[in-house]
């Protein structure tokens, strides 16, 4: 049995993960794998892309820079870079929320 999630402790993604524990075989090897191997690759594309903005951008262009993912997809790019990032950040925002309906309904339906 899992305890009560506390979002101060695990933060929420870590909450939503339990709801779909039941459709594991063996959830309490493979949730724990899957969240261990889901931070590691959060980190992992959070560093790149970090290193690839320093890459892009000149250092006093990234220190005053409102938007620096904008500024980096100018750089390699082009001009079409200042409307794919706000594209993928709402592609982004809509997939976050399809994921949170999709768990959250399970809830209810066990």
């Amino acid at each position: 049995p899992y305890r009560e999630c506390n979002t101060t402790q695990f933060g929420l993604i870590f909450c939503t993960t339990q709801y779909i524990a039941e459709e594991l075989k063996n959830p309490s090897k493979s949730l724990p794998r899957a969240t261990a191997l889901g931070v590691a690759i959060c980190i992992t594309v959070y560093v790149l892309i970090n290193a690839a903005y320093l890459a892009a951008v000149p250092p006093l262009q990234f220190a005053t820079s409102g938007a620096v993912a904008r500024d980096a997809a100018v750089a390699v790019i082009g001009e079409a870079g200042k409307y794919l990032v706000p594209l993928i950040v709402a592609i982004s925002t809509f997939g976050s929320c399809n994921g949170s309906v999709l768990t959250g309904a399970r809830v209810l339906y066990v």
